[in-house]
C-alpha cells in the first residue's frame, strides 16, 4: 500500500507530464510471476553471489565471518545463501529472465513507466536494519522489496530508471522521488525527460532542514581533501537523514501506486513521449 504523500506525488508527476503534451495512460504491469516466486528467485541470486563476495573479502583480508566482521541482515543472508543449490540457482535465473521479457514487452506500447520510487516517505537511518538479527536471507530480501517493491522489477529486468525528487515532505523536507523507467537501452529518453522536468519544476533549491551540506565542516576550508570546502576529518552525523536508495537505470511511466495481485501484477500508470525529441 502506498502512503499518502508519495502517491499524491506521483499523481502530480502524471499531471504535470500531460501540462507538458506528454500522454498519461494508466495501465497494469505483469511481472510474469507471482510476487511470491519473484522474491524467492531473487533470494537466492542475490545470497548465493553474496557468499562469493563475502569470502572473497574474508580471504583477501585474513577475517572470520561472523558477527565481528558482518553486519546481521549481510550475515544472515550469508548463511541462507551457502545452502542455495545449483538447480535452485538455475532456476531463479530462469525466472529473471521471465521477468525481463514480461518488463520489456510493456515498452513496445508505452515509451515510459511512472511509479513512485517508494511506497512511503523516506525514513530515518537504521529503519531497514530494525529486526534483521532475526531474519534469514528469503526474509531479509521480503523485508527489502516490501519497502521497496518498485524498483526491484527494473533491477531485474536490465532496464533503465530515474528518480526525480518532484516532491518533498512538508513534516520533515525530504524529498519524494518518482520513477521513471524505459525500454532497454533508452537512457537517452530519461536524460531528455529529467532535463524537461527540471525545467519545469526545478528542484535544487528545496533543501531539507538536516542535510550535511548546511554542516560547517562540510564547507571548511581548512581542511584537506579532494575539493575546495571538502572536510575529510570530521564525519557528519544529523540525526533524521533518510536511508540511503541506489535506483536501476531505466525508463519512464505514469503513475503507479503498488497494488499486488495473486498472478504477480501490479497496477500503475503510463506515459507516453509522443513528441520526437523530448
Amino acid at each position: 500500500m502506498v502512503a499518502a504523500a508519495p502517491r499524491e506525488a506521483t499523481l502530480a508527476a502524471a499531471r504535470l507530464l500531460e501540462s507538458l503534451g506528454h500522454q498519461v495512460d494508466v495501465t497494469i504491469v505483469n511481472l510474469g510471476v507471482s510476487w511470491e516466486e519473484f522474491v524467492l528467485a531473487n533470494a537466492r541470486l542475490w545470497s548465493a553471489n553474496l557468499v562469493t563476495w563475502i569470502d572473497g573479502f574474508a580471504g583477501a583480508f585474513g577475517r572470520p565471518v561472523d558477527e565481528s566482521t558482518v553486519e546481521p541482515e549481510m550475515l544472515a543472508s550469508y548463511r541462507w545463501g551457502l545452502r542455495v543449490s545449483g538447480a535452485e540457482f538455475v532456476h531463479a535465473l530462469d525466472v529473471r529472465n521471465r521477468v525481463a521479457r514480461s518488463i520489456g514487452g510493456h515498452f513496445g506500447d508505452q515509451d515510459l513507466l511512472l511509479t513512485p520510487t517508494l511506497p512511503e516517505v523516506p525514513v530515518t537511518l537504521n529503519t531497514y536494519g530494525q529486526g534483521a538479527e532475526n531474519a534469514d536471507g528469503l526474509g531479509w530480501l521480503e523485508h527489502l522489496f516490501y519497502r521497496s517493491p518498485f524498483t526491484a522489477a527494473f533491477n531485474v529486468a536490465g532496464t533503465p530508471a530515474m528518480s526525480v525528487p518532484l516532491a518533498f515532505d512538508p513534516a520533515s523536507g525530504m524529498p519524494i522521488g518518482v520513477q521513471f523507467a524505459a525500454g532497454y537501452g533508452r537512457e537517452d529518453v530519461l536524460f531528455r525527460l529529467a532535463a524537461q522536468l527540471e525545467k519545469a519544476a526545478p528542484w535544487a533549491e528545496r533543501k531539507p532542514a538536516v542535510w550535511a551540506g548546511a554542516a560547517p565542516s562540510a564547507r571548511s576550508p581548512q581542511s584537506p581533501g579532494p575539493g575546495p570546502g571538502f572536510s575529510a576529518d570530521r564525519q557528519v552525523r544529523a540525526a533524521g537523514l533518510p536511508q540511503p536508495h541506489t535506483f536501476t537505470p531505466r525508463g519512464l511511466a505514469p503513475l503507479r501506486h503498488r497494488v499486488r495481485h495473486p498472478d504477480g501484477s501490479m497496477e500503475g500508470a503510463v506515459g507516453s513521449e509522443r513528441v520526437s525529441g523530448r
